[in-house]
């Protein structure tokens, strides 16, 4: 081609080029429902939806990289009150079409989510690697992933989540062949079907990797006419778990590892973290499983460099529960990266003897800051 001619051609082009940029949809202002809402929006779009209770189930994502929000995510009214409830009919969010990290659910509340014959009763990620971020899930029920399932392949980023009542093998989260991490969440109240070979009613992973930080794993139960195993961490079929500055707090299961069950061929290793409360066997290891804790506050006792046996003081204070109480031994007495937020403002006692060193449980370390969003 003539270069006189070349030059106009793209010349052309760039003028008729026309910019693209992410539109806010609004739910309900622009579309009634969410499901509409997603089924208009594009790439870099995000749906933005208000307060109310939206009956909708089974949301397909159909592969976008889209946002879909409440209005105010670091509100807890503002969450609380922005529900999607699936009123038994199904599930919440089905990601299956490769939905990657630029996919976020974010500051939403799913309740009544109910999957009879799969997994994931709220939200399914298969082949997925979605952001879920500061939601809540209360009430939903599945074979496996009561509150969410992630397999296949899915490396989901699960982040300051709440999972409340839900029911299932994992009654909050349930993996296969995935590698997730959850960071800064509440486990609490989950619990299992009432049949056997249902475990982990806090997270159950199989085959998977999974990072879990800065989490609290409270009065989750398995239990049930028959023995089942993992009140708050179920490990199975080498599968490769951290665990890090977590609290694990007065957790059940009826077969044993009312705290941690490690599988066969599962690695597990367990540091800064505090686990009180339990009753039964706390902690169950199968042949062939491996568990490694250190720097840990642990009820009864556990080899491992760092590790103690005193109760670890707990307080409430401004909406958080399970805090360390001024004069706590597990104050300062964790390993690794400072503490990202020192407590002070908690108060001057507690000033006078915290320092930056990490403390033990879910508000030490570096990532404590999680828990200021």
């Amino acid at each position: 081609m003539n270069k006189r001619y070349l030059v106009v051609a793209l010349a052309l082009t760039a003028l008729c080029a026309v910019p693209t940029f992410a539109s806010t949809i609004l739910v309900p202002d622009d579309f009634s429902t969410i499901g509409e809402a997603i089924g208009a929006a594009v790439d870099g779009d995000e749906v933005v939806v208000s307060p109310g209770i939206y009956n909708e189930h089974d949301l397909d994502l159909q592969g976008k990289a889209i946002i879909i929000r409440s209005t105010a995510p670091g509100d807890d009214a503002t969450v609380n009150g922005t529900i999607i409830d699936a009123q038994g009919l199904g599930r919440h969010f089905h990601l299956y079409n490769g939905e990657g990290p630029s996919t976020r659910i974010v500051g939403l509340t799913l309740r009544n989510g109910f999957i009879d014959t799969d997994m994931g009763g709220a939200i399914c990620c298969d082949g997925a690697s979605p952001v879920i971020d500061r939601c809540v899930f209360e009430s939903n029920d599945a074979p496996a992933g009561g509150g969410i399932a992630c397999i296949n392949g899915s490396q989901a980023y699960i982040i300051g989540c709440v999972l409340d009542g839900n029911i299932g093998t994992g009654a909050g989260v349930h993996t296969t062949d995935a590698d997730i991490t959850v960071q800064n969440c509440i486990f609490k109240h989950g619990r299992v079907h009432s049949d056997s070979g249902n475990d982990g009613a806090g997270i159950h992973i199989v085959s998977s990797t999974a990072t879990i930080a800065n989490s609290i794993f409270a009065f989750n139960r398995a239990e049930a006419p028959y023995s089942n195993w993992g009140g708050a961490i179920d490990s199975r079929a080498g599968s490769i778990v951290r665990v890090d500055h977590c609290t694990l707090y007065n957790n059940y299961a009826d077969n044993g590892g009312s705290a941690l069950n490690v599988g066969s061929s599962s690695v597990v290793t367990v540091q800064n973290s505090i686990i009180w409360g339990h009753s039964g066997n706390v902690i169950n290891i199968d042949a062939g499983g491996t568990l490694a804790i250190t720097y840990t506050d642990i009820q009864g006792g556990y080899a491992g460099e760092g590790n103690i046996d005193v109760s670890p003081n707990f307080t409430s204070a401004m909406g958080l529960h399970l805090l360390l109480a001024p004069g706590s031994p597990c104050i300062d007495a964790g390993t690794g990266p400072v503490d990202g937020w020192d407590w002070c403002w908690f108060s001057h006692a507690y000033c006078q003897q915290n320092t930056p060193a990490p403390d033990m449980g879910a508000y030490g370390g570096t990532e404590n800051l999680g828990w200021m969003r």
